[in-house]
């Protein structure tokens, strides 16, 4: 399985597909407002994003999820 790096000009989010500790980094130098969405919709968590947040998934459905700040998303999948 290779892992793969989802990014854009806001943030990257790494590994990409994950399973137990997903790391999100702002790639820019602005604070900004990170939610993240599962495949229904539904927004499951909102973070404040200075710098890089380790994320604890473990416990995540697998599934696809959807990370948004402002008008840049990513797509991440979660596999257990």
């Amino acid at each position: 399985t290779n892992d793969f790096s989802t990014s854009n000009s806001s943030f990257s989010v790494q590994p990409n597909p994950a399973n137990d500790l997903l790391k999100i980094l702002n790639t820019s130098s602005e604070e900004k407002l990170l939610r993240i969405y599962n495949q229904t919709g539904q927004n499951i968590l909102k973070l404040e994003l200075n710098s890089t947040i380790l994320l604890d998934i473990s416990l995540w459905p697998s599934g696809i999820y959807f990370f948004q700040s402002g008008i840049h998303s990513n797509k991440v999948i979660v596999t257990h």
